[in-house]
């Protein structure tokens, strides 16, 4: 027997991006969210242990760990404001 259902889930994208640098094109960060959201969603019928799947910490944590996005305040992003403006080599 297969059963199918269909579900919408909502996702703070104020909440996950607030205070960070996102670093690829829009389409490609929402993507992402869609794919991690909608993975962990299936993985959780079967495991309690994985993320809940619209908590904007678990999907901020997923794009910080694969690059898509950088916090504000982080040396990396301090670093890259100084090169983009030429005070660094």
């Amino acid at each position: 027997m297969k059963i199918s259902f269909r579900t919408t889930i909502r996702v703070n994208l104020k909440k996950v991006l607030a205070g960070c640098v996102v670093n690829v094109p829009e389409q490609e960060l929402l993507q992402e969210i869609k794919e991690i959201v909608g993975f962990w969603s299936e993985q959780r019928l079967y495991d309690n242990d994985w993320p809940v799947v619209n908590e904007a910490g678990a999907i901020r944590e997923h794009l910080l760990e694969n690059g898509l996005i950088s916090e504000e305040n982080s040396n990396e992003a301090v670093e890259d404001m100084l090169y983009v403006q030429g005070l660094t080599d």
